[in-house]
């Protein structure tokens, strides 16, 4: 399954809720849901790289950096967007 199809089917999403009104409980779902977000991040990082054969790659971090700066304010299909142009141009 393509990066792009996952994407799609909502995989790379954070489906948590913040819902709780006290306080301490709501800062306890807010640190929840960042870390889910970040672990959803490193996901989406993972596939990126073996989908374009960038593990190892001296690169990939630069890579990833840019994508993520230039496209995830669009959504994540725009950072795979940007990943994919950008790895062509590290790999080539």
């Amino acid at each position: 399954m393509s990066v792009r199809t996952m994407i799609e089917a909502g995989r790379f999403e954070n489906k948590m809720e913040i819902t709780a009104l006290d306080r301490r409980t709501r800062r306890n779902q807010r640190a929840a849901y960042r870390a889910e977000s970040m672990r959803l991040e490193q996901n989406l990082r993972a596939a990126l790289e073996i989908e374009f054969k960038m593990l190892g790659n001296l690169k990939a971090n630069e890579c990833w950096r840019l994508a993520w700066e230039f496209g995830h304010s669009c959504g994540l299909s725009e950072v795979a967007y940007y990943y994919e142009e950008l790895q062509g141009l590290v790999t080539k």
